[in-house]
């Protein structure tokens, strides 16, 4: 998991050998949260890309295991970061596909 400290990072997409820019993760967000759910490897969904000057901090399992032991409260902190921008996504996936659903629904079923 990668916490932005400073700094714009780009989400890019690669489809059918072609690059599509998707978004960007500024300081104070993060991305790769994935890694940190379990020890076995997940398939990534986007590269990222520094747009500015960029201060990182990487945290894999074995660090935010001990935070969780040794700073509960700064886990808390995490957590709800996580489960915000967790939110915020679903948020957005949900605004994209209702925007291309077709108004028929019989289409929907096809």
């Amino acid at each position: 998991m990668f916490v932005i400290a400073k700094g714009l990072v780009e989400l890019i997409a690669e489809r059918h050998g072609q690059k599509h820019l998707v978004g960007f993760i500024e300081a104070g967000q993060f991305l790769g949260e994935k890694a940190v759910l379990s020890d076995s490897p997940h398939q990534r969904a986007f590269s990222a890309k520094t747009k500015t000057e960029t201060a990182i901090l990487e945290l894999g399992l074995h660090a935010i295991e001990k935070i969780r032991k040794n700073a509960p409260d700064l886990m808390n902190d995490l957590l709800k970061q996580m489960f915000q921008m967790a939110a915020l996504r679903l948020d957005r996936a949900n605004q994209l596909s209702q925007a291309l659903r077709p108004a028929d629904t019989t289409q929907r079923f096809c």
